[in-house]
């Protein structure tokens, strides 16, 4: 599969990138684990590319040149899907033939082009380079920092402790987004308003929200007062009528055996989202 294409973007939406690692870790300076999950499931537009990701793009390819100039080590760009987990996949910038030697390519800003030269990788990609490894089944891999000019290559190792800690978090997060559940919001994910209007009538609603609640438990325990005193029965109290009410008991489908070998999420509707104030 050719990268940057209509059916790459979409294969990219259904599955966990390298790219995606980072962010689901909690080490991405530009996103949060939620407004991944949105976008992959449609409820946030897709970032638009900017100028920088455009020059990343537009020098991919004189880095990876560069690169194989460098070492030798001739590259493709390729997409992998891991054997293991097959809602993993990785979008190499290069992958020898073989497929012994894997190399990400950053064509960064000054800072991290500087860490480079120190042989220090940015914490923000060490998620993807791990998660590149996994996917493709290598032991060390590359990272290549390119600044149009000169180049800095760095061998990276695979580490396993840390690659069990990132595996595990990426299945929570696919889990989550089968089953709609959206990670727990950072405080990254909510906008400081202070519109004194705003603050008012948030504050007014915690009042009245604060109130109802105790007046909704004093009823409850006069309901229950009455019920008690009045026998358990059905009866009309001046103007209030008290009825029994039976309900029927709730149909445990995880227990029907005809239904395991079904797939229920064809049938399910498109999902939709609510606002609570907590």
């Amino acid at each position: 599969m050719e990268q940057q294409t209509k059916e790459w973007h979409e294969l990219r939406r259904r599955k966990i990138g390298a790219s995606d690692a980072p962010v689901i870790i909690g080490v991405s300076p530009w996103k949060t684990p939620l407004q991944l999950w949105e976008e992959k499931l449609g409820f946030r537009e897709q970032p638009q590319r900017n100028s920088y990701m455009d020059r990343g793009i537009a020098m991919e390819e004189p880095a990876r040149m560069a690169f194989i100039e460098h070492t030798g080590i001739a590259v493709n760009p390729i997409v992998k899907i891991s054997s293991q987990f097959d809602f993993m996949m990785a979008s190499m910038d290069g992958l020898s033939n073989d497929e012994k030697t894997g190399v990400e390519i950053k064509c960064p800003g000054q800072n991290d082009h500087t860490l480079a030269s120190m042989g220090i990788i940015p914490d923000k990609y060490i998620p993807q380079l791990q998660h590149q490894m996994f996917v493709c089944e290598l032991e060390t891999m590359y990272y290549y920092s390119f600044d149009g000019q000169d180049g800095v290559l760095l061998k990276v190792m695979r580490d396993e402790q840390y690659l069990s800690n990132l595996i595990e978090h990426e299945k929570e997060f696919y889990e989550r987004m089968v089953n709609l559940e959206p990670p727990k919001p950072t405080e990254r994910d909510y906008i400081k308003i202070n519109d004194t209007n705003a603050v008012d009538k948030a504050k007014r609603i915690q009042v009245i929200r604060s109130k109802a609640k105790e007046l909704s438990k004093e009823a409850d325990r006069l309901f229950d007062e009455l019920v008690d005193e009045t026998g358990f029965q059905q009866c009309e109290i001046g103007d209030v009528k008290i009825t029994k009410v039976v309900r029927k008991g709730s149909i445990s489908y995880e227990q029907i055996p005809e239904l395991k070998v079904i797939d229920l999420e064809k049938y399910r509707k498109e999902p939709s989202y609510h606002f609570r104030m907590s």
